[in-house]
């Protein structure tokens, strides 16, 4: 991304809500034409049945490419589960109603996030309040056009029902305001003044108008200001400036004027709103250095008199914003007890903003005083330990300070020596370690170890032990020392168990392949005596434990304990076939041989089993084919003509996820069975070239190079005479087979996935070194020049690349992103379940995907 000042800004991309970092920050979000973006559902009124049904895609039965709208003939599960969101009288003299569960979830994620963190949001959107009935559209290049129409070639849009969005945000417990228009919101952000002061005018003369106008505004006592947007924006354009021109002498020259605004202002601010006046303290607080400082405090100050305390909570955080800054420069003004006095009225107050700029307050006092110890203790006696919530907030923000010349961990380390053993609560602790681990600071001391572990060492803290041993002059003794321990301790309730093996996965590092056997001995025998308390939750659990153990481990004595404990597990009839996948993950890492011969006379009739909605089972298998594939390991012929057979089954299943993982797998049976390349080429070919799922084709393309490294004269059956040159555009609802390599090719270049065409041409290149043939080598170059048109710009450069032409150094914007987003996109359902909570239902989202 770029500033509109030209400078970098760095940007971090998410696929989805859920994996924004968790953060203790405020949450602002601005949604600009995002919920109209989401999948709605839509459903029809029926005169003669006086019911209502959902509105569905079907195939057209005349044209059979083309697609239809459709009503249900019954209930579906979505209408069950959405109609009851609309009272009588929302449906009432409608013929067609919608709604967004998609929305509905995001909205729910965003509000929950907002209560947890503070904040707002922003929502701009085309929209209406519930009144509207049929708005689903369909554009490309910027004109209507059929929704059905070229499915994946046209940008689909429906209008925002900002009542349900509200809705959601109230049950939330989130504040939500009535839709406005466009218009009306810029109006009120000044967007008239605005355009009246750029109008003409040198920028200097055009600041001082500015000032002169608020002059008038503010300096005429007893009088209420009412224009308030155009206060709120000559503010803001002041405030703006103040920080752009801070080097301009004439703007110094000037301060004058600018203290005699501020000093009427502060006389007159029972007359200003409270957005106003907060924008005015922001600007004194940025503009300190033009001013005499000792008179500017004192105006500043007599803020303090006329009740600050008491107004709007946008006041006092804004007031006590500019009187952190303050803080460090002017001593004399204001007192250590002055400052602990603010401090003590602010840090509990009812606004989280107010709260945390009284934690940012503190720690600028502290710093202030942090070579006298005796002021410094009454601070933190007076200002910071009678409240635990404060003195946590406090110390993360002293976890997220930046440079001050003094270290986050040294006044960490000078509070924390000042707490009483009461104050010293689990999260205290947590945190204070914390901070110790991620700044490498030097470790604890012997007797504060001692402390802490004889404190803390219960099953509710494993986190905090394992902590303090990873500090340890010998850290991995000391690690399985607590690891011991806190096998010992373990008893029937769930939640330990939860938190140890938790723990195991950060601790990782130091565990030997002694402490691995200890855990993994420990819980075979809970796989053995399955304990009620030993539910699918724990079972998964540990089962990803013991896989991770397998994917990292370098001892073979180890490998055949832990191999013959997940074979036991494996052939448990008691645990859950969903909770094995991971399990075959980890047989892929396997190094020894006889270990791997035992699991294919297992595997075939175990695949053969697997029912559809297993179906991760399978994908695990085959991903274990291919890991077995990177390694000389050696197969009977029996399993060699079993994993034929379940390699051919695997590439036709109706889930992608399978068949991706089974054009991969062919690379083992590539491997064991070389004469056979020749046939299997032909086979993938035709499998990725029809296959409606970007992800097999990737895979397939990938594949297909691999595979070709088998074959001595890979375009014997690939004549020039028979490319099939595909001319039909690039997104097609119906795919061919195609079983010609050089016809794949000119197939592939086309294709409507970037990724694909940027595999595409690692395949071109593996065929350009192996081939002799002048006519297929000058057929190859043709389809690297046509990838150089590509709109996508790491496609354009790759092929570049491949034909060694020079990248330009200069940085150009792609569409690369936006296509990788688009063609990463899934068509979710989601379905209300008992509970009342919103889940995607994975059958319905691979019909209803498998359709379009």
């Amino acid at each position: 991304m770029k500033a509109t000042n030209g400078s970098n800004l760095n940007a971090e991309w998410y696929r989805n809500f859920e994996s924004l970092p968790e953060s203790d920050d405020i949450c602002f979000a601005i949604c600009n034409e995002f919920f109209d973006a989401l999948p709605i559902h839509q459903f029809d009124f029926n005169e003669n049945t006086r019911q209502w049904r959902e509105v569905m895609v079907d195939a057209d039965p005349v044209e059979k490419e083309k697609l239809r709208f459709v009503t249900a003939p019954g209930d579906t599960p979505a209408a069950k589960a959405l109609l009851p969101m609309f009272d009588n009288e929302d449906l009432e003299g409608k013929r067609r109603v919608e709604v967004s569960p998609s929305s509905l979830i995001h909205c729910q994620w965003l509000c929950e996030r907002i209560m947890k963190q503070g904040g707002s949001s922003l929502i701009i959107d085309y929209g209406h309040e519930g009144q509207k009935e049929d708005t689903l559209r369909g554009f490309k290049n910027h004109q209507l056009v059929d929704v059905l129409e070229n499915p994946g070639d046209v940008d689909i849009t429906a209008d925002v029902n900002f009542s349900h969005l509200r809705s959601v945000a109230e049950a939330v417990g989130v504040d939500a305001s009535e839709s406005i228009t466009q218009d009306v919101f810029l109006k009120n952000m000044g967007i008239d003044t605005r355009m009246d002061l750029n109008k003409s005018g040198s920028q200097n003369e055009t600041i001082f108008k500015r000032v002169e106008e608020i002059s008038k505004l503010l300096c005429l006592s007893n009088r209420q200001v009412t224009d308030d947007a155009l206060l709120n924006n000559l503010l803001t354009e002041l405030n703006k400036y103040i920080i752009k021109c801070k080097k301009q002498s004439e703007l110094k020259a000037r301060s004058a004027e600018f203290l005699k605004i501020l000093r009427e202002a502060f006389n007159n601010c029972e007359n200003l709103k409270a957005n106003n006046l907060a924008f005015l303290i922001e600007f004194f607080g940025n503009s300190i250095d033009y001013f005499e400082a000792p008179v500017c405090i004192k105006s500043f100050l007599r803020l303090q008199e006329s009740d600050i305390f008491e107004k709007e909570a946008l006041i006092r955080s804004s007031w006590l914003s500019a009187y952190t800054g303050f803080i460090e420069r002017f001593e004399e003004e204001i007192s250590n007890e002055e400052a602990r006095e603010v401090i003590q009225k602010l840090s509990n107050d009812i606004s989280v903003f107010v709260s945390r700029q009284a934690q940012l307050t503190t720690i600028a006092l502290l710093l202030r005083n942090k070579e006298n110890q005796d002021e410094f203790e009454k601070i933190v006696n007076d200002c910071v330990f009678p409240s635990s919530d404060f003195l946590y907030s406090l110390l993360v923000n002293v976890k997220r300070m930046k440079s001050s010349g003094t270290s986050p961990v040294e006044l960490c380390k000078k509070i924390y020596s000042l707490m009483s053993k009461e104050q010293k609560s689990a999260r205290i602790v947590e945190l204070y370690l914390d901070m110790h681990s991620i700044a490498a600071a030097p470790g604890l001391s012997e007797d504060e170890c001692f402390e802490i572990t004889d404190e803390f060492f219960i099953k509710e803290h494993f986190r905090i032990h394992t902590l303090v041993a990873s500090m340890q002059d010998d850290p991995n003794t000391a690690v399985g020392g607590c690891l011991q321990r806190m096998l010992a301790i373990l008893d029937d309730e769930e939640q330990p168990h939860v938190q140890f093996l938790d723990v195991l996965k950060k601790i990782d590092n130091y565990l030997s392949p002694e402490c691995r056997l200890l855990v993994v001995n420990f819980y075979k025998n809970y796989f053995k005596n399955m304990p009620p308390v030993f539910n699918k939750k724990l079972q998964f659990m540990t089962i990803k434990i013991f896989v991770h153990f397998m994917t990292t481990n370098t001892s073979e004595d180890f490998e055949k304990t832990l191999y013959s404990t997940l074979f036991e597990v494996l052939t448990n009839d008691r645990v859950s076939e969903k909770l094995k996948y991971p399990i075959y993950l980890a047989f892929g890492y396997l190094t020894n041989n006889d270990s791997v011969k035992e699991v294919c006379k297992y595997i075939p009739d175990a695949y053969g089993a697997i029912t559809i909605e297993n179906w991760q089972l399978k994908d695990s298998i085959l991903e274990c084919f291919y890991e077995w594939s990177k390694k000389s390991f050696s197969y009977d012929e029996n399993f060699i003509k079993q994993s034929e057979a379940i390699l051919k089954n695997a590439v036709e299943d109706e889930n992608p996820s399978v068949r991706t993982s089974g054009i991969r797998a062919y690379a083992l049976f590539a491997e064991i069975n070389k004469e056979k390349c020749p046939e299997i080429l032909v086979q993938l070919l035709e499998r990725t070239t029809s296959d409606m799922d970007f992800s097999t084709r990737r895979m397939g393309v990938l594949t297909v190079s691999r595979i070709l490294k088998n074959i001595q004269s890979p375009f014997e059956h690939s004549e020039m005479e028979a490319i099939i040159h595909d001319t039909s555009p690039i997104l097609e609802y119906k795919r061919r087979k195609i079983n010609n390599l050089l016809s794949l090719i000119s197939y592939m270049v086309r294709d409507d996935d970037w990724e694909v065409r940027k595999n595409i041409i690692g395949l071109i290149c593996e065929c350009k070194d192996r081939n002799e043939d002048s006519k297929i080598a000058a057929y190859l170059e043709e389809m690297l020049k046509l990838l150089i048109e590509d709109q996508v710009g790491i496609v354009s450069d790759a092929a570049k690349r491949a034909l060694g032409i020079e990248l330009s150094s200069r940085k150009e914007y792609s569409t690369e992103r936006l296509e990788e987003i688009l063609t990463d996109i899934e068509l979710n359902l989601a379905v209300i379940h008992e509970e009342g909570k919103l889940e995607f239902s994975d059958n319905e989202m691979d019909n209803f995907a498998d359709c379009y």
